[in-house]
């Protein structure tokens, strides 16, 4: 691969057809845009960040940094695209694949937004706002701390050890967050949420048409939990209730630390119990 030496920083615009290295300062945000291939973030110390281009086809990938944005766009185009999600992310035999596959390196704090349709996508050790959003691929999200926003339509969400508030939406792609989450508010219609707190979380917010619910709140951490479901059941930790138009407003624990639960449903299951001392223990980051 090839890697721009640091006489070249005052070009700022690249087309890039092949594998290729580029290293770049004074990045304060990146924005992705990529439909299909993968794309790994990743936050590192220092101010330098690092791009690099593993596979390219389809159009060059265009790279551009202003004003401290760093942008990375590789589209494909809209009949190809409409092609993927009829087959599922796969293209017929025959027909060459557009795709992109990189990697970006940035400074830790970067601001980090990254969309894609049917790749697959990977952010970590990102110290800063973070917005993830993906049609039918796979999303994981490791190791990040601050604001955290992802979207799905039908493609798993993972959010691993994050540290903050996280906003969650999705179709029927299920979602699963786990760490030090202080807000949380998931919405989905057919898939399932499922959320393992750690620490001292502080409201948790789910809403879901048919999908089901799970969330494990540390020992020790009161729960207050306010659960409306019209055909669902709802259950914490021993305690159970089912009906036509159930409305639960519950509490166990203690009142300091708790946390406040609220769930809205139609027919999905919602699961809220407190984790074994052992998990808790083990419990982190």
């Amino acid at each position: 691969m090839e890697s721009l030496p640091n006489g070249d920083a005052e070009q700022r615009d690249w087309k890039v057809t092949a594998p290729r290295t580029i290293d770049l300062d004074g990045v304060r945000e990146l924005v992705v845009d990529s439909t299909a291939g993968r794309i790994d973030v990743l936050g590192r110390a220092g101010d330098i960040a690092r791009i690099e281009v593993v596979e390219v086809r389809g159009d060059p990938l265009a790279v551009e940094l202003r004003d401290g944005i760093l942008t990375l766009t590789h589209r494909t185009s809209a009949a190809r695209f409409l092609e993927r999600l009829l087959t599922g992310g796969q293209v017929p035999p025959g027909k060459a694949k557009e795709r992109c596959v990189a990697s970006i390196a940035v400074p830790a704090r970067t601001r980090v937004t990254v969309k894609t349709a049917v790749g697959e996508t990977l952010v970590a050790g990102i110290d800063a706002e973070v917005s993830a959003r993906t049609v039918t691929g796979p999303l994981l999200v490791d190791g990040t701390s601050g604001r955290l926003s992802v979207h799905t339509v039908s493609g798993e969400a993972i959010v691993r050890g994050h540290r903050g508030r996280l906003a969650a939406e999705s179709v029927s792609g299920d979602i699963t967050a786990s760490g030090d989450l202080s807000d949380v508010i998931a919405e989905s219609v057919s898939g399932s949420i499922h959320l393992d707190l750690h620490g001292r979380p502080e409201t948790v917010s789910a809403t879901t048409v048919s999908g089901a619910v799970r969330i494990r709140v540390p020992e020790g951490v009161g729960i207050q939990l306010a659960a409306r479901t019209a055909s669902g059941s709802v259950a914490l930790n021993e305690q159970s209730f089912r009906g036509i138009g159930t409305d639960v407003r519950v509490s166990e624990g203690p009142a300091d630390p708790s946390v406040a639960i609220r769930t809205e449903g139609v027919s999905g299951r919602v699961a809220v119990f407190h984790a074994a001392p052992s998990e808790t223990s083990g419990a982190g980051r």
